[in-house]
């Protein structure tokens, strides 16, 4: 539990948004019926379903904008680092290939 907590903060944290836990973990299944009842018409509204819907849990953002913003530039610039480390004919890279670019 602590670290699937966990990881719902992080998520949170990194998105800028709240994440809800549905009280209900099969949630595909739920969503299936669901949506089988609309279709014969058992409920007549999607409102009707959201009125169904129980939150376990919410996680509310704690991180500031410009710190999730730094930590996406962050993980963009070693992504692109990581392109190409290997050359296609199995061996290594040459050094220049890939020099670190400036941080400014």
């Amino acid at each position: 539990r602590g670290l699937l907590r966990s990881r719902r903060l992080v998520q949170s944290d990194l998105l800028g948004v709240p994440v809800e836990v549905a009280a209900i973990r099969e949630t595909t299944a739920l969503g299936a019926a669901f949506l089988a009842g609309l279709a014969v018409g058992f409920w007549k509204t999607p409102d009707q379903l959201r009125r169904r819907r129980t939150v376990a849990a919410r996680y509310e953002p704690k991180m500031s904008r410009d710190q999730r913003e730094q930590l996406y530039l962050d993980w963009r610039r070693a992504v692109e680092r990581s392109r190409g480390w290997a050359a296609p004919d199995g061996g290594w890279p040459s050094p220049s290939a890939h020099a670190p670019e400036s941080r400014t």
